[in-house]
């Protein structure tokens, strides 16, 4: 086996037990270092419950994704997936998951382990029970024999992937090849179950006016179709490592389509999906899907690229609005909220990584890019300018604005040095024409970082939740709320303004207008162009950034002209200017000035 389970007490109360129950890989089967790994848990939740987990200790620098996303979710569900990168590699033999979890005393709850992944070897090629008494499913020292199943009936086959009905009256996968009355090792094959804890009664299936049933390798799924004799067809889709239940749809002699997919709950789930149509519309219409669920690429390929190294791929359906999320290997993501075509959505996104809420206009898609969990800020610059550099080329002609944006995250990342980030890239775009707020609002309680681009649409983009932002293209950006947030624009035209508290903002170049709203607020100029400051009062700050000016007289010297302008003061310096809104006369400033 390539990965080993092993087990500790923690501590017990009356009736009560805390232990820890760890995954490593066996430095026999696997015996280099490892990057990436994943692995899906199910357990009893009314015998189990999961009081934290630690992913990757040995490098704190990893970049994990969970679904749920907490300790809490996954004991009311019984479910537990996680998917992890390392940027420096786990040592074979290292635990790379440890799960502290409450038990009754003297229970001894079995722990089911599927769909382990280690790079890109299968660690487990079927799922694996784990106990505290029987860690590593070692054979009884009693000599008990191994147990085992017997074949009822070969249903079907494809791709060397075979369906069997069993003689108790399940139904399993297995790659092995039996004939009806084989007695064969039970470890050989999934049986396929509605549920964790309720298997498929082959039985019960027959006796419903069955009049054929096929089977087909789907990825990692196997798809059975059903054919009644009332002309109800139906198709169900399971795992082929956990035997779980993954997607299922049924059509009546009439044509209508019943669809759902494990995992969807929520209020308004009806379980009826009308028909998904690629421009946004009506992509969710009729089941809510609570949290991310985990998806293969093929089920939406029509709606989102996951790519082809991604590592795990959520789906998360929200009324006639969806998100999709995929995970690559290297610990990056990309995601993408569809909108729903005809009204305003205001959704929570809470996929594996993407952590949002949304409030869009008709019309409004999302796209996202990002690291996957917290990252250095190192990580989180290296990962931005890698964007710049292929986005904006090598051409002359906008290398300014290249290196404007790239200043900026040189800003950003200075703002929060020694400091782990939440990164991400948001950029809206529209697929019909209009002009209003979108909102979004980061949800996660670390160092939320984003860069924001304003260019897809003509809307205010609102955002609030984020400590830093970095202002991409022309556009306007506010920012809502009381916390403190700094913003740093690109060379180009921007409109920003400032939320309720201390904000710095600096505009990076171009025609900008600057707000800072309630506090006080630091404003960065002296970039090329002209900025607009709207509301500079006694408690702001003027921040020059200019090279070789560090004093009053030496600032003083690069005044050129003082003007009157269209909406107030103009002070033109050698190579930019300032409008101060409301102002008449330089007397009138009592600011502080600082460089930088």
């Amino acid at each position: 086996m390539s990965v080993i389970f092993s087990y500790g007490d923690v501590s017990s109360i009356a009736g009560s037990v805390t232990r820890t129950i760890s995954v490593s890989t066996n430095e026999l089967t696997l015996p280099s270092y490892f990057t990436a790994f994943q692995l899906s848990l199910d357990f009893d939740p009314s015998v189990v419950d999961i009081v934290s987990w630690n992913i990757a200790e040995s490098d704190p620098q990893s970049i994990q994704a969970t679904n749920p996303t907490t300790p809490e979710l996954a004991s009311e569900t019984g479910s537990f997936r996680v998917s992890g990168v390392s940027l420096t590699g786990i040592a074979p033999g290292t635990n790379f998951l440890t799960l502290t979890y409450t038990q009754p005393t003297g229970a001894n709850p079995g722990f089911q382990f599927s769909n382990v992944v280690i790079d890109e070897t299968i660690a487990l090629s079927s799922p694996i029970v784990t106990t505290y008494t029987n860690p590593n499913q070692t054979l009884p020292v009693t000599g008990e024999p191994t147990a085992t199943v017997i074949i009822n009936s070969v249903i079907d086959s494809d791709s060397g992937l075979y369906l069997y009905g069993l003689a108790d009256g399940t139904a399993a996968f297995s790659n092995t090849v039996a004939s009806a009355g084989d007695e064969v090792t039970a470890s050989d094959f999934v049986v396929l179950k509605l549920s964790s804890t309720n298997p498929v009664d082959i039985n019960a299936v027959f006796a419903s006016g069955l009049v054929s049933i096929d089977m087909q390798q789907v990825g990692t799924n196997g798809v059975v179709a059903l054919e009644f004799t009332d002309g109800t067809r139906s198709s169900l889709s399971f795992n082929t490592a956990s035997g779980l239940l993954t997607d299922s749809a049924t059509i009546d002699d009439s044509g209508s389509t019943d669809t759902g997919a494990s995992g969807s709950s929520g209020a308004g789930d009806s379980g009826q999906v009308s028909d998904t149509i690629p421009d946004g519309i009506n992509l969710g219409t009729g089941t809510i899907d609570a949290e991310g669920v985990e998806v293969d690429a093929w089920e939406i390929e029509d709606y989102f690229d996951a790519g082809s190294d991604a590592l795990v791929i959520y789906r998360q359906r929200l009324d006639d609005a969806v998100a999709f999320e995929a995970m690559a290997a290297d610990g990056t993501l990309r995601g993408k909220f569809v909108g729903d075509g005809q009204s305003r959505t205001v959704a929570t996104i809470n996929t594996g990584s993407l952590d949002f809420v949304v409030d869009t206009p008709a019309g409004v898609d999302i796209e996202f890019w990002g690291l996957s969990g917290n990252a250095s800020t190192g990580r989180a610059s290296s990962y931005l300018n890698g964007l710049v550099d292929t986005a904006y080329g090598t051409s002359p002609a906008i290398a300014d604005i290249a290196n404007s944006v790239k200043t900026a995250i040189a800003k950003m990342t200075q703002a929060h040095s020694g400091e782990n980030v939440d990164l991400k890239v948001i950029m809206p775009t529209r697929q019909i024409n209009g002009t209003d707020e979108i909102s979004i609002s980061a949800q996660g309680s670390g160092n939320n970082v984003a860069a924001v681009a304003l260019s897809g649409v003509e809307d205010l983009i609102t955002t609030s939740g984020f400590e830093s932002l970095v202002a991409v293209g022309p556009g306007r950006l506010q920012i809502s709320g009381s916390s403190p947030a700094n913003v740093f624009g690109d060379g180009l035209s921007q409109e920003i303004i400032g939320g309720n508290g201390s904000d710095l903002i600096s505009g990076g170049g171009g025609l900008d207008s600057l707000t800072g709203g309630a506090g006080s607020d630091t404003f960065e100029v002296g970039f090329s162009g002209t900025t607009l400051i709207g509301d500079l009062a006694a408690e702001d700050t003027l921040k020059f950034s200019l090279f070789g000016v560090s004093s009053l007289d030496q600032l003083a010297s690069r005044i050129v002209a003082v003007s009157p302008g269209q909406q107030g003061l103009v002070v033109q310096f050698d190579s930019f200017a300032l409008e101060l809104v409301g102002y008449n006369d330089l007397a009138q400033f009592g600011s502080a000035i600082t460089f930088g």
